[in-house]
């Protein structure tokens, strides 16, 4: 999933609505993204940052 995030998307112009319906969980003092196979004992490895998403 974070390959996807690495190269930009979208142009200057560009407007983006993005929606997650899911869980979060705070972790290191960042704000993560949960995912069904996130794991909470490995959330640096299995979730994703809400600072990579913004």
């Amino acid at each position: 999933m974070e390959k996807q995030f690495e190269k930009p998307l979208l142009k200057p112009e560009d407007n983006l609505w993005f929606f997650f319906a899911g869980h979060g969980r705070r972790y290191k003092d960042q704000d993560y993204l949960m995912f069904l196979d996130s794991s909470p004992a490995a959330v640096d490895r299995t979730a994703i940052s809400v600072d990579e998403v913004m």
